[in-house]
């Protein structure tokens, strides 16, 4: 299932954050997403799972349109074109107990 993506721009030559895995129950994400409203550089979500309809509902709820991009499913090739400009990856965000 493809996911929209929401209006946030990534431009071509700006730094952001990139989140790419599972975007399922456990990760984090109801953490990750309100703390985003701290951070000045944007959110890139690569990736699908059974939590994505709940992440669009927090971006939606906290207003992060413009700061949270949700690109889906990509081929490792596109991936490696995002991975080159990124200016720091979340590689998991598993809650420790």
């Amino acid at each position: 299932m493809p996911v929209e993506s929401t209006s946030a721009p990534v431009e071509k030559n700006n730094k952001f954050i990139l989140y790419q895995g599972a975007v399922n129950e456990g990760r984090g994400f109801e953490y990750l997403v309100p703390a985003m409203q701290k951070v000045n550089y944007p959110l890139v979500i690569c990736g699908d799972g059974n939590f994505m309809s709940q992440v669009k509902e927090l971006i939606s709820k906290y207003q992060l349109d413009n700061n949270i991009v949700l690109k889906g499913m990509l081929k490792p090739e596109e991936l490696a074109v995002l991975s080159v400009r990124l200016l720091l990856e979340l590689i998991s965000l598993k809650m420790l107990a």
